[in-house]
C-alpha cells in the first residue's frame, strides 16, 4: 500500500509507477496516461485517507479511454471502471502558441507600414498615436496590491479554472474520470462558465454561491450537457495558495456521486 501525507494535493485515481509508454502529450487521439494491458498500477480507494493499494490493468480500450483496475488483494477493494481522457490540451497550447507568433508578425508589418507613411507624408504615424495613448491610459489605472487579503465580495480570488474527480456509481458500478471546470464568482452571487469531463464530455455552467456565517462559502449550481443535466452543491475551501471544491451531484438519470476540484 502507498500512502500520501500531502492533504492540500491533488490525488488521481490512479498511479503508474512501472510505466513503459512515454508517448507524445501533443497527439490529440492518444488517451492521456492509459496503463497498458496488464500493467501493475497502484490504484486511489480512499481519497479521505489518501491510500493507494497494488492493482492490474485489464481490458484496457483505447478508443474509449477506458480500463478495469483489478486489485491484487480483493479484500481491499473490488474491480471498477477508471476512464481517463484525451490529450486535447497539449494539441490547443501548440495552436495557441502558433497564433501569438502570427500576431506578432501582423504587429510588425503595421509598424513597418505606419513608419513608411511617416517618411512619405512627414506625418506622426498613427500607429505611435495609438501605443501612446494606450500607455496613458494605462498608466492612469489605480493599482492594486496583490498582497491584499480577499474580502468576502471579492470573487476574484475564487475564479479560475479547476482540475480534479468526479466519481458516480451507475448501473455499471463506480466510475471515476477527470474532470476540469472554469468557474467565474461574481459579485451578485451567481457563478457561471463551463467545465469538461473526460467521459461525459463538454458542458455549460449556471448557478449560485453565497457566504455563510461570514465565513463558510458555499456553491449550488447546474451543468448542461447535450442530453442531460447535472445539479451539483458543494463547499469551496481556501488556505494557503490552493482552493477546492468539494462536494456532491445528481445527473437527470439519477445517478449519484461525489466530487473534488483543485485550483
Amino acid at each position: 500500500m502507498y500512502y500520501s501525507d500531502d492533504d492540500d494535493a491533488y490525488h488521481p485515481p490512479y498511479l503508474r509507477p512501472h510505466r513503459t509508454n512515454y508517448k507524445s502529450l501533443y497527439d490529440p487521439k492518444l488517451c492521456h496516461d492509459l496503463p497498458e494491458e496488464g500493467e501493475r498500477i497502484d490504484s486511489l480507494v480512499d481519497r479521505g485517507g489518501r491510500s493507494y493499494f497494488p492493482a492490474i490493468a485489464t481490458n484496457v480500450d483505447e478508443t474509449t479511454c477506458t480500463f478495469i483496475v483489478d486489485p491484487l488483494d480483493h479484500t481491499a477493494f473490488g474491480p471498477k471502471t477508471v476512464r481517463t481522457f484525451r490529450n486535447k490540451y497539449g494539441y490547443i497550447a501548440v495552436t495557441a502558441f502558433g497564433f501569438m507568433l502570427f500576431q506578432n508578425e501582423i504587429k510588425d508589418s503595421l509598424k513597418d507600414f505606419m513608419d513608411s507613411l511617416k517618411k512619405d507624408e512627414g506625418t506622426t504615424p498613427r500607429y505611435e498615436d495609438f501605443i501612446n495613448r494606450t500607455k496613458d491610459r494605462t498608466n492612469s489605472l489605480p493599482l492594486v496590491s496583490s498582497n491584499q487579503a480577499p474580502t468576502e465580495t471579492d470573487s476574484t480570488s475564487r475564479s479560475g479554472t479547476y482540475k480534479g474527480y468526479a466519481t458516480e456509481w451507475n448501473n455499471t458500478g463506480e466510475v471515476t474520470q477527470d474532470v476540469k471546470s472554469t468557474l467565474v464568482f461574481n459579485d451578485d452571487g451567481s457563478v457561471k462558465e463551463s467545465g469538461l469531463d473526460a467521459l461525459d464530455g463538454p458542458y455549460t455552467i449556471a448557478g449560485k454561491w453565497r457566504i455563510i456565517n461570514g465565513v463558510d462559502v458555499k456553491v449550488n449550481w447546474k451543468e448542461t450537457y447535450d442530453d442531460f443535466s447535472v445539479t451539483v452543491s458543494g463547499n469551496v475551501l481556501e488556505g494557503g495558495n490552493k482552493t477546492r471544491i468539494k462536494g456532491k451531484f445528481r445527473s437527470s438519470f439519477g445517478y449519484k456521486g461525489t466530487f473534488e476540484i483543485f485550483k
